[in-house]
Parts: structure tokens; C-alpha cells; sequence
């Protein structure tokens, strides 16, 4: 097995299993019968990141990019169906759904009336990333201010680092401007994230 079949499938197992952690947020809405502690944002992110990518992935021919996006928009459009089925905010949801298809299809006609749609598919793909890994980051001011971590989803983040560390180097193998970048910047954003954890340590944990 080559350098590049390594990387590609040892990205290919960690982010496929970071994609099924959605499992037990779906889990726990059934347990409740309920989404009123849980946000349909991450599901949404995560199609339309799954989405670019894929699209992306294809221009490229690149058959790892193909395979696990489309195996992460399956499993992101299942999670929201499964969001959808048991919210009672339906009218809202519908909002973002919509909101979310006119999207794509703003970005699928502005790429494909461009003369070089691959260099833009990457970038859009590239900057949906880095804002859904960057999200967190939002927390930070609570965290400082209250000197605890508790409020940063620490599975979130380091399953988040260690997916964008292989696709860092994924990037790297094949010459992939777009893929290192992104992940480069994102392992950073979560470096800084994950430090937090050892600057300030979660008060209750602690206690």
C-alpha cells in the first residue's frame, strides 16, 4: 500500500466515524421524544459541507473525497430527516431547509457559469468548512469569562482535530491547495480550542 492509500484510508475511517456520532444525538432525541435540547444546525452544516465537497470531489475525480462525502451527506440527510420527524418547530425547520436548498442551488449555478468551476467549487467548499469547524470558537468568550471549559463539546473538537490532521495530509499527497489550506487552518482553529481545556478545566469535572 502506498503513502497516499494510507493516508486516504486512514482519513476515510476517522472522519466516516466522526460522521456517525450523529448517531447518538439522534439516539438521545428518541429517548426523549423531543429536539427541545438540541439545535438542527450541525445538520444542516453538515449536508451543506458534504454537499460542496462532494461536488468538488467529483471535478476532481477523486474517488476518496466522492466515497466519504457521499457517505457523510447520507448519514447528515438521515440525521435531519430524523430531526424533522420528531421536532414540533417544523415551520422553522422548514425555513432552514429551504434556506439551505436555495443555497446549493445558488452555488451550483454560479460554479458551473464560471470558465474555471473547479477553482470555485474548492472554494466554496473551503470556506463552509472552515466556518462549521470554527463554530466553537464562539464559546470562547464564555469560557475565558467564566474560566471553564464545560460549555465546549470536547468529543466535537477533538474527533474535529484529528479528521482535519489526516485531510491536512491528504491535501498535502495529492497537491490539493483547496484540502491542505482548509484543514491546516482547521487543525489550528481546533489546537486553539483544544487548548483551552488545559488553560481553563471544566469547574465541575474538576470539583
Amino acid at each position: 500500500m502506498t503513502l497516499i492509500e494510507t493516508i486516504a484510508l486512514v482519513a476515510t475511517i476517522i472522519t466516516i466515524i466522526s460522521f456517525l456520532s450523529g448517531l447518538s444525538i439522534c439516539l438521545n432525541i428518541y429517548r426523549k421524544g423531543s429536539t427541545h435540547e438540541f439545535s438542527s444546525i450541525p445538520f444542516i452544516a453538515g449536508v451543506l459541507c458534504c454537499t460542496l465537497w462532494l461536488r468538488y470531489g467529483y471535478m476532481l475525480s477523486d474517488e476518496t473525497m466522492i466515497f466519504v462525502n457521499t457517505i457523510g451527506l447520507s448519514l447528515q440527510a438521515f440525521y435531519l430527516i430524523w430531526f424533522y420527524a420528531f421536532t414540533i418547530k417544523r415551520s422553522q425547520l422548514n425555513k432552514q431547509i429551504g434556506f439551505l436548498l436555495s443555497l446549493l442551488v445558488l452555488a451550483y449555478m454560479v460554479v458551473e457559469s464560471r470558465s474555471d468551476p473547479t477553482y470555485l467549487a474548492g472554494l466554496l467548499a473551503c470556506i463552509s468548512s472552515l466556518v462549521f469547524c470554527a463554530a466553537p470558537l464562539a464559546l470562547v468568550r464564555d469560557v475565558v469569562q467564566s474560566k471553564s471549559s464545560e460549555k465546549l463539546p470536547f468529543i466535537l473538537i477533538i474527533s474535529s482535530f484529528m479528521v482535519t490532521i489526516m485531510w491536512f495530509l491528504y491535501g498535502l499527497v495529492i497537491k490539493d491547495q483547496f484540502v491542505s489550506v482548509t484543514n491546516g487552518i482547521g487543525a489550528l482553529i481546533n489546537t486553539v480550542q483544544l487548548s483551552l481545556f488545559v488553560i481553563y478545566p471544566n469547574k465541575a469535572k474538576t470539583q
